[in-house]
């Protein structure tokens, strides 16, 4: 088979090239046109080099510092402990629950230093059977109430040393009642602080002396979310006063964050006999 034929060169090829190529970088050099590359050329070379690296390192520096802002900003969560004062629970579910109440409930106390009330977490059943949701009034929605799911829900019981719950020592009265929404307040939001998945919060209250427990207040995380935004302190004062003792603006505050939320509750079955914690607007209010 005939070799390919390719006709060999005498080298001008190369040279030529290697004219064309040293006169373009001639005139790249020759940084003020006189036509030779002497030490002033080199020196404004130099110069821009350096400008050039300058700000390629200054861009490096704001890319850098960019995606460093970015990521304290957007990047991992704060942690939840910043909330609560460096505290946080250890357990989950109801056992998280139950670790938030027994930390808030002893520090509310009666004006003879008497507790105020055991916080309890209620479980979702009613005499063993399950409970088939949380059934609030809603006269938006047709029925009349909105079925809200056990789930994302924790439900906690506040409970005098009284029959039926009740508290004993003092006398019930608006600035009692106060003082217990404020606990309510409280525990609300450390469990959604602390229960990403918590999306509301049912306070079963306690009730007058003589009486059947009957108010609950509810809390859902959407009405404080932004509650949420800033550390605990900044709503709630760490320093627990008694009711005769909360300041005017922390009174007008407590009011203000749960006006609306408290219902009168019942548990009551459907048709096919499936309870269901009922809450209804009050037609009383007092503790």
């Amino acid at each position: 088979m005939a070799d390919a034929v390719i006709p060999p060169g005498d080298g001008s090829e190369r040279t030529l090239v290697g004219d064309a190529a040293a006169d373009a970088e001639r005139r790249i050099l020759d940084m003020d046109g006189d036509g030779d590359v002497d030490v002033e050329d080199m020196r404004r070379i130099a110069r821009r080099f350096r400008l050039a690296w300058l700000v390629l390192v200054f861009g490096a520096f704001v890319l850098v510092g960019g995606g460093l802002a970015f990521a304290l900003t957007r990047g991992s969560p704060p942690d939840p402990a910043v909330f609560a004062g460096g505290w946080a629970p250890k357990g989950k579910g109801a056992v998280r629950a139950q670790e938030i109440a027994n930390r808030v409930a002893p520090a509310y106390r009666l004006e003879d230093g008497s507790q105020m009330v055991d916080v309890s977490v209620v479980p979702g059943d009613l005499e063993g059977q399950p409970l088939g949701g949380i059934a609030v009034a809603d006269a938006s929605v047709d029925g009349g109430f909105r079925i809200e799911p056990l789930d994302g829900a924790v439900v906690y019981r506040f409970c005098g040393t009284g029959e039926n719950c009740a508290i004993t020592g003092g006398e019930a009265s608006e600035a009692r009642g106060r003082l217990l929404k404020r606990e309510a307040l409280e525990i609300a939001l450390l469990s959604f602080n602390f229960g990403d998945d918590t999306d509301r919060i049912v306070v079963l209250m306690p009730p007058r002396a003589g009486s059947e427990p009957s108010f609950a207040l509810l809390f859902e995380r959407d009405t404080v979310d932004d509650l949420l935004d800033a550390p605990l302190a900044r709503t709630i004062p760490p320093a627990v006063p008694t009711p005769s003792t909360i300041p005017a603006d922390e009174a007008q505050r407590i009011d203000s964050l749960t006006d609306g939320l408290l219902f009168r509750f019942a548990y009551r079955t459907d048709s096919s006999d499936t309870p269901y914690l009922v809450l209804e607007p009050p037609s009383a209010t007092g503790q």
